[in-house]
């Protein structure tokens, strides 16, 4: 039997390993993340796992539709970079399909933030503009525009401001800087009609 042709930036059905508790498992389709030299000689092939499941958002995620790439299933399909792993090419299956390298860039530029860290407890105002940080288990998004002794950040769940003082201690998590790729729009738009300030004094 001639063996399956795995390149970068295809997608095949991918039976993982079945994991512990909140470990993703089980047949997923799966982008196909290694470079080709490794893909043609290696046993092992690095992917990034597809799921169609509803997830919070994460800097680490990327979303790919149906729009887009008609071969899926599902209108809504997020690779989920922080489950990144090396298989075996047992594992690999079926051929789904390709995506663009423009998507594939997106994802590869989503792993980064599985690495890229701040120190824990950090003041506010010792956050660059455009960080994303975690408070009272919310994630924010830090605004340059000040009130007084006040900082503004935007809750991306909900697009609603809070207000820090500059001694407040959060807890940072993922820079961002100018790559927040969820929601940046629905910011900014929230921004011009609540606040009386031009788009290029958000740090996004």
């Amino acid at each position: 039997m001639k063996e399956k042709e795995i390149k970068q930036r295809m997608i095949f059905m991918c039976d993982l390993p079945i994991g512990k508790y909140s470990e993703f498992s089980g047949l997923h389709p799966c982008v196909i993340a290694s470079v080709d030299l490794r893909n043609n000689y290696s046993p092992n092939i690095y992917i990034f796992p597809i799921t169609h499941a509803t997830k919070k958002w994460q800097p680490t995620h990327h979303i790919l539709k149906k729009e887009t790439y008609d071969f899926f299933t599902y209108d809504i399909n997020t690779v989920i970079c922080e489950e990144g792993r090396s298989i075996s090419r047992n594992r690999i299956q079926g051929y789904v399909g390709d995506i663009e390298q423009e998507d594939f860039n997106k994802i590869l530029k989503c792993k980064d933030f599985i690495f890229y860290s701040k120190v824990d407890g950090v003041p506010f105002k010792n956050i660059d503009i455009g960080d994303t940080f975690l408070y009272n288990g919310d994630c924010y998004v830090k605004i340059i525009w000040k009130k007084d002794k006040y900082n503004i950040a935007m809750n991306l769940d909900i697009l609603e401001c809070r207000e820090f003082e500059d001694y407040d201690v959060v807890n940072a998590t993922w820079n961002i800087v100018e790559s927040l790729q969820y929601k940046s729009n629905q910011v900014k738009e929230w921004f011009k009609e609540k606040v009386d300030i031009s788009n290029e004094n958000i740090g996004m």
